[in-house]
């Protein structure tokens, strides 16, 4: 169910097989994520990155939803890509992505569903991020 969260959120993003993946840090999905995050603790270990809700994420990486659309003047720089893997428990909590629903096994591996962005052109230090958001490849 998307409906109330999509409502004035242009974070959200429909991959090829129909996930939508809610990248908004604030209000109505922040809310969502954070319960479904503590709703999923296994043990001492967080399920994900809480952090990148923060203005101080502890991964680096996970600010792709920030990323700026291209413009027929601003010709992308990164596109999109569909990733599916597992992640050692340990580690689970330096992603940040979670499950509406439930979405583990009985070892507790969980398939993390991700968008990485890839460069499509060498990228200077500070130059600002631009994608196609129409653009997504599946590997």
């Amino acid at each position: 169910p998307i409906l109330f969260q999509s409502i004035n959120n242009s974070y959200i993003l429909r991959c090829i097989d129909g996930i939508h993946i809610d990248g908004k840090n604030k209000g109505l999905s922040k809310l969502i994520y954070r319960s479904c995050a503590f709703r999923d603790v296994i043990g001492r270990f967080m399920s994900c990155d809480l952090t990148w809700l923060t203005l101080r994420p502890i991964n680096p990486l996970a600010v792709g939803q920030i990323v700026n659309n291209a413009t027929r003047d601003i010709q992308a720089n990164v596109e999109y890509t569909e990733i599916s893997t597992t992640w050692p428990l340990d580690l689970q909590q330096f992603i940040p992505n979670i499950y509406y629903e439930p979405h583990l096994d009985s070892t507790h591996n969980k398939l993390i569903r991700m968008v990485g962005l890839i460069a499509t052109r060498d990228i200077k230090c500070g130059e600002e991020l631009y994608s196609s958001y129409l653009t997504v490849i599946w590997k």
